[in-house]
């Protein structure tokens, strides 16, 4: 039983830091179309709410493996978060997020592209709202 959470252990500790080593670019709604990606925006009385639509493929060629977003107040303190899982073959994932449409608050997209064999080439793409 020790050597069975010995082995689980170091194997979620593989997994966390894989993914907390992602190289993030960061893009503008200008840059969005120059790297396949497309932004848009609808902004109501009180509510805003940003669609992105992205490949299944990242420009380095590993497959899109999760998407989401986070919401940051003024005073840089995460407020929300959710991160999905990829799981279905549609091209292109599209993605839409809302928040209370006030300066205070950036909303952050992003798709996470995973390569396995490569994991130098594994990418988050992450779009902020300003």
């Amino acid at each position: 039983m020790k050597i069975f959470t010995l082995l689980f252990t170091i194997f979620i500790s593989t997994l966390v830091s894989s993914e907390s080593t992602l190289k993030v670019v960061d893009f503008s709604s200008t840059e969005a179309e120059q790297i396949g990606f497309e932004v848009l925006m609808t902004e109501g009385s009180q509510i805003r709410t940003l669609n992105l639509s992205a490949f299944r493929t990242s420009p380095e060629g590993c497959p899109a493996r999760y998407f989401g977003h986070y919401l940051m107040n003024g005073s840089g303190s995460m407020i929300s978060f959710s991160r999905f899982k990829e799981n279905n073959n549609k091209n292109p994932i599209n993605y839409t997020a809302g928040y209370l449409a006030s300066k205070e608050y950036k909303l952050h997209l992003f798709v996470d592209y995973l390569c396995v064999n490569n994991t130098a080439n594994s990418r988050r793409y992450l779009y902020t709202d300003h």
